[in-house]
Parts: C-alpha cells; structure tokens; sequence
C-alpha cells in the first residue's frame, strides 16, 4: 500500500472489502477545508477520513481502525464525556443523529471549537452499516463561548445586525439560572461548569431547526428564533423549565435548578442592538426581582409607559454607545459632620433628555446596572467627578468626593487599572476618592471582589460600603472584606426615633464598624429629631435633606468660597 501525505498507513486495506471507498468521498472530503467528512464501517470499525482533518489534527491517516478512541484524545477533557455519551445515544438508537461541539486540539497543540454531525446509515441486510458525517472547524474564535461551546454575546449581536440590516422579525427569550452560586458553593466550580455546559446543550438541542442557542455571562443563555406569539414563548420557557428542574445531573445525582426569564418580540428591530439586550436583562431582573420567576415578555406593539421606557433604554444606551454621554451629568450632596461641617460630597448620575425632561435615578440606574454599557458610564462618571472637584480638594485637601461603583464594574478585567489610570490622569489624590460598592457587589466571585478591594486601597484609595444593611450587605462584609467606611441605609432611619428595634440595629452596627476601626456614615436624616436620636449612637458623617438636597457642581463650589471650613446651616 502506499503512504499518503508522507504518513505510514496503519494497516493493509482494501476499499472495496471495507465499503468507503468511491469517488463520491473524494469529491465531498475535497469541498472545504473547514468542513470535514468522516465515514465508519461499524462491522469492521475501519474509518476513512477528510485529507484535511488528518493534517489538521496531525491524526495517524487517512484510513484508521477504532478512530472514535484516536479522535477522543483530541477532544478537550471537560468535553469528551458529552462527545461519548451523544454517540452512545446515536448507536443504543436513542438519538437519530449525532449533533455535538465540543474543543479539539489541532497540529499546532491549540483547542478550536469543532461541531460533529453524524448519521447512522443502516445496511439493511444489504451492506454494513454506516457512521457518516460531517465535521465543521469554527477555528480559534471569540463568538464561541469555552464553556458551553455555545456561541456567545458577540455572536448574538452580530445576529441581531444582520436581522436588523434585512428588517427580519425576531424572538428573543433569556433565561437565567436561579442563585447559581449554591452550585458552585456545593458542588465546586468544575461541576458548575459541567452543569451550565449540559444545560446549554439541551437548550441547543430544545431549539435545533428553528433558532439558535447563545449564552451570555454567568448562568444566563438566549433562545433566538423566528417570531412566534407569546403563548408559543411561553411554553418555550416552561420547557427550558423543566430541563433545569428534572434533567439535569452530575454523576447519578439530580441537580434541581429554577429559572427566571425575559422575552422581547420585534417585528422589525429599530433600536441599537445593544439597547435590545438592555431591554432583555431588564426583563429579567424584573422576573428574578418581583415575578418569582414568571416569564417577562415585551413586544415592539407596546404602547404607553412600557413604550416610553423601550425608546428611553435605546437612547441611553445609544449615548453611551457612541461615548458622547449625551443627557448625562453629575449632582452633589454633601457629606456633613454634626454640626453642618461639609467634609466631602457624593458624585450622583442624573440624565436629562429633550423629549421627557429629567428621568428619575431609579427609572434608568436599575435598568443600566444589567447592561454591558454601565461599564464606560461608571468611568465617565469617575473622571467628570474627579476632574470637577479637583479645585476643591486642591482649597481644602480634607475634602472627599464619593463615587458609585456597581457589581458591572467590578466584575470588569480592567476595572482596577481603569481606575488608577483615571485618577492619576486627573491628577486626582486617591486618599481623597472614595469607592462607594453598592448593595450587590457582594455577588461579585470573593476572590475577584477581594483582588480589586486590595489593590485600589494599595493605591490609597478608600472603598465604602453603600446602602449597608440591605440585600446583599450585611455585617458578614465587615469580616470578610476590607472596608475604610459603610452608609446605612436610609431604610434604618425613616422611623428611628419611634422604632426601637431600628434604634437596636443603628446602635449595634455603628459600635460593631467602630470597633472594626471603620467610620460610618448615615444616609436619609431628613429631620432635626431623627438627626438628634441617630447623634447618640455618634456616627462619623450624615448625608440627608436636613442639610442638603443634591446640588450643582456650582452651587458645591459656592460653599467653599469662604475662608475656613464651610458649613451647612439646619434650622431647629
């Protein structure tokens, strides 16, 4: 027999004994060099092979015997359990066909993303039976996600381009695994990704022929399909329901999971795209925060508040998209001793737009914290503050100048060196920056929290625990992180002086940051009785309507155009 391609054939072979022979192959293996195809006698396990898959994956030759266990050590080791048991499905005649991705590592020793579809040909008495199909290279790529082998948000956008570009209808559904980090905690982080790769398969497999299957960060995958009314949406989900609840398992044990979801449904997509996304994570926090789970749908006929809100999100994002930051600028309230002595200010984010005037904080902040956009929204609002307090810190080098961070950006990979780079920029002292993490950062993986916490508190810059005693911050945060300061919650103050048990909660958490060496600082005092009651327990700092409301960055400076330390007058 003769070598082929400088390879050694590991047997003798005759074409016609074995059936995969033909011209038929020849011309189908030489299509494409991405696609590959792959036939298997299943009496004698004798494989023919794709030229170029064979020199691609430096396999043995074209013609190989038990090829399945060969190309099985190729197969990244997270993912030959899921490549073994689909064949399994496809031989026991469990499955019709092969349908799996999984990573392979090429000549060159890297692992690309490679989809397998296969197809058992029965002989029928006639001949062998056959294992033929087709192996696709999507190469090194950044539209497939490592872990799932899904594709992922780059991916999906590009979809939504092209969707948009052709004025193509489309449904979108998102689900998102409920307090996924129970798995982890329980099971460790391996497992975790175990589950969220055998979740993401049967999604792929849910809406294989009639859509695609993307997943985004963390525990969230999108469904895409053709447009489909909101009772086929819904039973949609209640299928990808009972996946996460009955179907999913490592080893032999059950994992139970509950999800929560979001759909949008355009007939024609007339926003940003990343507006679209925007508006789909808003649904979903709306299912995971207040619908227990109830699928959010959206579609582009609604009207009134539900519109106004679709065309506010496309406009925000829009503004940040494209970093002009239109409509954005900043407020101040002022952070006060006892005695009225203003001793730095908080750097708060208004938006105001020509077709609905000033929005509310809490119609847009809870909507942006779930996008990708809050990221450079975070770094404008870091740098516009920073560079507009800098004369005030250069008068009165005590002054301190607080600034929101959301659990966005601290998931963020640049967060920490963004951060530095922004304040050395400025020309900003960081010991005069406070970081403020409000209440779900503690979601945040500890060891990333905790690597960010250290290095910018290395570089002097202070962090501050916002909204504390609420949601996610609790006094667990004071032993495990490193905190300069923490705000109460205005929620502990709103009836101080006529609930004892607010009174108790103040009174402990303030002895228990003091002994910590931690300052505190309370929010929401808007009364010269509340202030009078929460003084006995002797706070740091107050910040509240009594002293003052947010103001303009001019009105801030006003207050220190006198000599001396300025003040804000309360009136008994």
């Amino acid at each position: 027999m003769k070598k082929r391609d400088g390879k050694e054939p590991l047997f003798e072979y005759d074409e016609e004994l074995i059936g995969l022979g033909g011209r038929a192959f020849e011309a189908f293996a030489e299509s494409s060099d991405e696609r590959y195809l792959f036939m298997c006698n299943m009496e004698t396990n004798i494989s023919r092979w794709s030229r170029s898959i064979v020199e691609e994956f430096d396999l043995p030759g074209e013609y190989m015997h038990n090829a399945e266990k060969i190309w099985l050590e190729r197969i990244h080791p997270d993912d030959r359990e899921l490549y073994r048991k689909d064949l399994e499905a496809v031989f026991k005649g469990e499955k019709q066909n092969h349908d799996v991705t999984y990573r392979a590592k090429n000549k060159h020793g890297i692992y690309i993303v490679c989809t397998c579809k296969g197809y058992l040909l029965k002989g029928n008495g006639q001949g062998p039976d056959i294992f033929a199909g087709t192996i696709y290279n999507h190469g090194v790529i950044d539209d497939v996600d490592p872990v799932t082998n899904l594709y992922n948000v780059y991916k999906l956008m590009d979809n939504l381009r092209k969707c948009k570009a052709a004025g193509q209808p489309v449904n979108l559904l998102l689900v998102g695994i409920s307090q996924f980090r129970r798995v982890n905690n329980t099971y460790g982080y391996i497992c975790g990704n175990q589950i969220l790769q055998k979740f993401g398969q049967k999604l792929r497999e849910l809406i294989k022929g009639h859509g695609m299957a993307f997943r985004l960060n963390g525990a969230k995958f999108v469904l895409l399909t053709e447009v489909a009314g909101r009772e086929d949406t819904q039973r949609l989900y209640e299928k990808a329901s009972d996946i996460a609840r009955n179907e999913l398992y490592l080893e032999e044990v059950r994992v139970s999971l509950a999800l929560c979801g979001g759909a949008l449904s355009f007939r024609r997509i007339e926003m940003e795209e990343t507006s679209v996304l925007t508006e789909l994570e808003y649904a979903l926090s709306i299912s995971k925060q207040e619908g227990q789970g109830e699928l959010m749908y959206f579609d582009d006929s609604l009207h009134g508040s539900a519109r106004r809100k679709l065309e506010m999100i496309d406009a925000i994002v829009r503004s940040v998209l494209y970093k002009d930051f239109s409509g954005f600028y900043l407020m101040y309230q002022p952070q006060v001793q006892v005695d009225g002595t203003v001793i730095g200010a908080e750097a708060l984010v208004r938006w105001k737009h020509e077709k609905w005037g000033v929005v509310p904080p809490i119609e847009f902040i809870p909507i942006l914290e779930n996008d990708r956009c809050f990221y450079e929204l975070g770094l404008w609002i870091l740098q516009t503050a920073l560079e507009s307090t800098r004369s005030i810190v250069e008068k009165h080098p005590d002054f301190k100048v607080s600034v929101n961070v959301s659990y966005r950006q601290l998931e963020h990979v640049d967060f920490k060196t963004d951060v530095t780079s922004i304040v050395r920029k400025m020309g900003f002292p960081p010991k005069n920056l406070i970081l403020e993490l409000t209440e779900h950062c503690n979601s945040v993986q500890q060891t990333i929290l905790q690597e960010n916490l250290d290095y910018l508190r290395a570089q002097g810059i202070c962090i501050a625990a916002d909204d504390f005693g609420t949601g996610h911050s609790s006094l667990a945060l004071l032993r495990d992180l490193s905190f300069d300061s923490i705000k109460i919650d205005r929620k502990f103050i709103a009836d101080i002086v006529v609930n004892p048990a607010d009174q108790y909660i103040l009174k402990s958490t303030i002895q228990c940051a003091r002994d910590f060496g931690i300052s505190v600082c309370v929010e929401g005092v808007e009364d010269v009785e509340t202030l009078e009651m929460v003084d006995t327990y002797k706070p740091n700092t107050y910040q509240g309507f009594l002293f003052s409301r947010p103001i303009m960055l001019d009105q801030l400076k006003s207050l220190f155009e006198d000599q001396g330390s300025p003040r804000i007058v309360v009136e008994a």
